[in-house]
């Protein structure tokens, strides 16, 4: 009724709230994300703005548990409502290889080189993740790679993150008497300014159809960069 939304954080005992276009009955799109330590909330699209940041420090839980396989929940206490086209966009873990030297920039995905040797086919590993015992093992062969920019330095990540040759696996290396990789972009090499939205397709099939069509286009993800 007053249209203010809470949130809080674990360990945090001060309520954090602000102001929403949410009044009283009505239909309204909520978008709720817990990512880099920070909690953020939208509201029929408008980013809602807390009396002080929603941030939190770095938990350090380099291992997940069996907590993260249960399902979100929503709860209501005193109102009735009716929620529908929910989604859920859980983290994707991108790592370091557990290579040598001349490699040490290389990364991947558990769905590669990262896997436990016993693991080999992509319906081996789904069930490997579906088994909460065994991560210790598979997460312990993770490790981590730095990318150290300095000021006007910006490191390009592609759009497929695993599969994109990018700025992490640039071989360049940079002029001077301490050379490192060059795998950064300085800021007088961007130039232009993103504008229009006009990829990906739509999976190679008419949207709503089963219609076989090769890179049509996804209309609804077209739009203009605000």
């Amino acid at each position: 009724a007053t249209g203010q939304a809470s949130v809080w954080i674990d360990g945090v005992d001060q309520q954090n709230s602000g102001a929403t276009s949410i009044r009283a009955s009505g239909s309204h799109s909520l978008s709720y994300a817990n990512v880099d330590c920070q909690l953020l909330l939208w509201v029929d699209g408008d980013l809602v703005e807390f009396q002080k940041p929603a941030t939190y420090d770095p938990i350090e839980k380099l291992i997940p548990t069996i907590e993260d396989l249960k399902p979100a929940r929503i709860g209501a206490q005193g109102v009735a409502f009716e929620a529908s086209h929910l989604r859920i966009l859980r983290d994707v873990y991108y790592i370091a290889s557990q290579t040598t030297e001349r490699q040490e920039m290389v990364i991947s995905d558990y769905e590669s080189g990262a896997r436990p040797p016993r693991v080999r086919a992509n319906r081996d590993y789904t069930s490997y993740l579906a088994q909460p015992n065994l991560w210790p093992e598979l997460f312990s062969r993770t490790r981590t790679i730095h990318f150290e920019l300095r000021a006007d330095e910006f490191l390009m990540l592609g759009d497929n993150s695993p599969k994109s040759k990018d700025g992490r696996l640039w071989e360049g290396f940079e002029e001077g008497p301490n050379p490192r990789n060059e795998f950064y972009v300085k800021r007088d090499l961007l130039v232009g300014k993103a504008v229009f939205v006009y990829w990906p397709h739509s999976w190679n099939k008419i949207p709503g159809t089963g219609i076989p069509f090769p890179f049509f286009p996804n209309f609804a993800r077209m739009k203009f960069v605000r």
